[in-house]
């Protein structure tokens, strides 16, 4: 058996005496946790240690892989000048994992000295990893690495590469243990590095009991209105971890649990047994596990529209045809609405609660409201320069909005605006910025029209004029 286990590990430099300076006491349970880490690490020695880690460089849509025969580090960021740290690169697994991802259609980077230079990234141990391995090398030294950040890819995306991890270990055949580096919620006091947030216990409490009862499935598909307020950066390094092993038996055990600088640190180890287990990633897959049978299935025909011109050109690159699309509508209504009309339109794309794409129209461009809906549900899918093009993968996962505009009248006053029940255009010679109605987070004309200003790019001691609108909006009733 190839993986002999998983460690999750916290990275605080503070706990490593030298930087600590006597502070290190106040996370006792956690470095003696670390300790008990590096005894397994010992116990099972590893021929390679896989060290998942948030801190190297991060890329917003896929994972970066080392490429270095040899990578060092140190701690003098954190005053501690004495301490250097260098591994070599395991070739035969960086071989087996580049052949393995070769099949799959996954974004990720073997980054090689050239590549750094041209992202302008460097190619050394953070201290994701070396504060772990710091512990880990009074125990055991006799390995070598590979170096993984799965920067900010889906959830489901980066267990997906864990299993890439899983099999490229198996083919390589070499004894290998997974390090997962993180630190929970950075939210749970206000004297923390962050302000104080509600979700940061729930998020670090889920986790923590969620390895303890080996329920990886909640882990796997929690949702992101809990992780990114709690200010986390070790969901992913666990997600990767359990991907690798994902169909086997394991016995999890968490060593402890503490925030004693408003910061969650885990440390845990995962046995990996001999009996195979269910597959995890099948049952995700089918969507048998917490969610919704049928996204689509409360959508009307405007929602329908612009699903469909979003499948047809992701999938084939081809902008979806109205003139066919309407042979196959049995509601002339709807036809008659969509093509009798002219109307600005915004179409936004939603994945897992969170805004994947929104592209839209202040006035019309195109012959029809129905041109109108298939032009920006493109738009949105492909051409929002805030995110990456939506992938096939993804098509199951997205929730579709469209709103409809009205005419913008201008107003005289701020008092004519209501953020709820108006969207508004703020207009300084050729610059417009827009903001859609009934927005979350946005609860005051001043935040409306503030917003619009900056994507515009509007300063207030500007001339400028507001106008208003209103929206018929189309969303899934839930």
């Amino acid at each position: 058996m190839s993986i002999k286990g998983i460690v999750v590990s916290p990275h605080p430099p503070i706990l490593i005496h030298q930087i600590g300076r006597g502070e290190e006491q106040r996370a006792v349970e956690t470095i003696k946790g670390l300790h008990k880490t590096a005894e397994f690490v010992r116990d099972v020695e590893p021929e390679v240690i896989a060290v998942v880690t948030p801190h190297g460089n991060s890329f917003s849509d896929g994972a970066c892989i080392l490429d270095k025969d040899h990578i060092e580090g140190d701690l003098s960021d954190f005053g501690y000048y004495d301490y250097k740290l260098g591994k070599n690169t395991s070739a035969k697994l960086m071989i087996a994992l580049k052949d393995e991802l070769l099949s799959s259609d996954l974004n990720y980077i073997f980054m090689k000295d050239s590549d750094a230079i041209h992202y302008r990234a460097k190619i050394k141990l953070d201290h994701g990893a070396v504060v772990p391995l710091y512990f880990i090398e009074k125990y055991y030294s006799d390995y070598e690495i590979i170096h993984i950040t799965p920067g900010m890819m889906d959830l489901k995306d980066t267990y997906r590469f864990g299993m890439h991890l899983g099999e490229a270990i198996k083919k390589s055949g070499l004894s290998t243990l997974i390090l997962a580096s993180g630190d929970l919620s950075h939210c749970l006091k206000d004297s923390g590095p962050y302000s104080y947030a509600e979700e940061g216990p729930i998020f670090d409490q889920i986790l923590v009991e969620s390895l303890k009862q080996k329920r990886y499935s909640d882990i796997v598909t929690m949702k992101s209105h809990l992780y990114e307020p709690a200010g986390q950066c070790g969901l992913r390094s666990v997600i990767m971890a359990l991907g690798a092993v994902d169909g086997m038996e394991t016995n999890p055990m968490v060593y402890s649990y503490e925030g004693p600088f408003g910061v969650g640190y885990m440390t845990a180890k995962i046995e990996v047994l001999d009996e195979k287990d269910a597959s995890l990633w099948e049952i995700l897959a089918n969507g048998s596990y917490g969610t919704t049978p049928d996204i689509t299935e409360n959508e009307d025909d405007y929602i329908r529209l612009a699903r469909k011109s979003m499948n047809t050109w992701v999938k084939t690159g081809v902008q979806l045809r109205w003139e066919e699309y309407k042979k196959g509508l049995k509601d002339k209504k709807f036809i008659n609405e969509v093509e009798g009309k002219r109307a600005g339109v915004f179409v936004s794309i939603h994945k897992d609660g969170q805004l994947r794409g929104c592209i839209g129209t202040i006035s019309p461009v195109t012959q029809n409201t129905a041109k109108e809906i298939i032009r920006n549900a493109v738009e949105a899918c492909s051409f929002d320069p805030r995110f990456p093009a939506v992938e096939p993968r993804e098509l199951r996962e997205i929730e579709v909005k469209v709103d409809i505009l009205t005419e913008p009248e201008k107003v005289s006053s701020k008092e004519m605006l209501d953020p709820k029940n108006y969207g508004v255009i703020v207009k300084s010679g050729y610059r417009k910025g827009l903001l859609l109605p009934d927005l979350d987070g946005v609860d005051t004309v001043e935040e409306q029209i503030e917003i619009a200003m900056h994507k515009a790019g509007i300063q207030a001691y500007e001339d400028y004029e507001i106008y208003r609108f209103k929206v018929i909006r189309h969303q899934a009733k839930k």
